[in-house]
């Protein structure tokens, strides 16, 4: 619509131009009048020609019938949907689908997420152990205090304990634990005091998460009480990991009680 107006206007402009140099300019050759005229003529011409030939074609293109016919039969394009994967990858077999119902997806998706955290803090005491035992090979020519080296054997035999227990944690396992060398580190009666201690610290932490986030004051400063917030959830983050490492320290000392038992039958 646009070029037929532009069109119209410059053939109107080159008639009007022509039949001024004709009458208002005589003294000009009049070829330059008429030359104007003609072309101001031909340029009309040629716009409403091809104006209308477009307008046409736009109409034969799309019409009211076949617009709705397109919209009824022809799908339109779907915006992108972001939803939560129909898949997840195992690495024994490949993709297997996720179900379809929304709460067990995210709990799905809450075992991903809780298998790659347990896997990163496996690799992450693994190295804490090689260090300690570093440690315990270089206080092993006589060096260290005579209290200090059962004390890092015993941080060793803890720190064995959690890497396996998270590694079998993340493969989706129950824990197995190989720390035959570390067992004559603590006798029975120390193992049966450690677990003692951490049942009395895990009783600890569940009343620290039992108490929850405090409560909105409407007195209270807006952004005191976010800070005050975000350090309670930290501190319930920091509980639930620690609980975590008790429940596999747990496990270890209870099979090395067993292997004590075993031996003594």
């Amino acid at each position: 619509m646009g070029l037929l107006i532009s069109g119209i206007v410059e053939s109107l402009v080159a008639l009007i131009l022509g039949i001024f140099l004709l009458v208002g300019e005589p003294s000009l050759n009049p070829l330059w009048g008429y030359g104007l005229i003609v072309v101001g003529v031909i340029t009309g011409l040629l716009t409403l020609a091809f104006g209308r030939q477009g307008h046409h074609t736009v109409e034969q293109q799309v019409t009211p019938e076949e617009t709705t016919d397109a919209d009824a039969t022809t799908p339109a394009v779907e915006k992108p949907q972001r939803s939560l994967p129909a898949y997840r990858t195992d690495e024994n077999t490949g993709l297997v689908p996720v179900t379809r119902h929304l709460p067990q997806r995210i709990d799905v998706l809450r075992e991903e997420v809780s298998r790659a955290r347990w896997r990163y803090k496996a690799k992450e005491i693994q190295s804490r152990a090689a260090e300690m035992a570093e440690l315990v090979l270089q206080g092993s020519d006589g060096t260290e205090s005579v209290d200090e080296r059962p004390r890092q054997l015993r941080r060793l035999l803890e720190l064995f304990i959690l890497s396996q227990g998270y590694e079998a944690w993340a493969n989706g396992t129950e824990p197995e634990f190989h720390v035959d060398r570390y067992r004559r580190v603590l006798s029975a009666a120390d193992i049966r005091e450690r677990l003692e201690d951490l049942r009395a610290e895990a009783d600890m932490l569940w009343q620290e998460i039992s108490r929850g986030v405090p409560p909105k004051a409407p007195e209270e400063d807006a952004y005191r009480q976010t800070i005050d917030i975000r350090i309670r959830l930290e501190r319930i983050t920091a509980a639930e990991e620690r609980l975590e490492e008790i429940e596999i320290l747990r496990l270890g000392y209870q099979s090395l009680l067993e292997s004590e038992k075993e031996e003594g039958e």
